[in-house]
């Protein structure tokens, strides 16, 4: 079994602005994704001493990198001009697949939050960095490779 990222696959939809599954590719080099850690519970100690735990809906915040060329930097600009030019925000949705571990991801209603607008200029242009706030991530077992 490889934990290699290199072979990630991120679908990603937004009904009426991506209508159909396009695969995100060309990822910056050390940085393709990651997510916040959430809270999933809340517990309170009682004067007692009997703890007590309950269940907490919480966003997840998912940072997606891409290198400065990358032809997935123009969905998401299509995806920012179209709320800007709307005054709405426009729900997306993403499968990620790891194959070398063998689970994909499903990632329901997720908002376009935050982005590099146009990449910083240095000797060579640097990756753009995009957040999505999803409101909820499913994991699903996939096949595992050799």
């Amino acid at each position: 079994m490889s934990i290699t990222s290199a072979n990630a696959v991120i679908l990603l939809t937004v009904p009426g602005i991506i209508p159909v599954a396009v695969q995100l590719s060309a990822f910056a080099a050390d940085d393709i994704f990651d997510s916040d850690e959430v809270d999933m519970a809340e517990t309170k100690m009682g004067v007692d001493g009997k703890l007590s735990g309950g269940l907490v809906f919480a966003k997840t915040p998912w940072n997606v990198t891409f290198q400065a060329d990358s032809p997935s930097i123009a969905m998401f600009e299509a995806w920012d001009g179209y709320q800007q030019s709307n005054t709405e925000v426009f729900p997306g949705q993403a499968v990620v697949t790891l194959t070398g571990v063998g689970r994909a991801y499903t990632m329901i209603n997720g908002y376009l939050v935050r982005g590099k607008r146009l990449p910083d200029a240095k000797r060579l242009l640097e990756p753009r960095k995009f957040r999505i706030d999803w409101q909820q991530i499913i994991p699903v077992p996939v096949g595992i490779a050799g």
